[in-house]
């Protein structure tokens, strides 16, 4: 599993299907790959705290 600031193992006992819709699958991509571009150029500092904070 990527996360914003690591990449995990998890085990398939961990995980839960939310039975999306391919629309919403659609969605959830373009999502990822959006975050994943402003992940690939490095961060500001203000903008690492702001995730910082949304992940908690």
């Amino acid at each position: 599993m990527r996360t914003w600031d690591a990449e995990l193992t998890v085990g398939l006992k961990h995980l839960k299907s939310f039975n999306y819709l391919p629309a919403e699958c659609e969605q959830m991509r373009v999502i990822c790959d959006r975050i994943n571009q402003v992940y690939s150029d490095p961060l500001e500092e203000t903008v690492k705290s702001l995730l910082q904070s949304l992940e908690r």
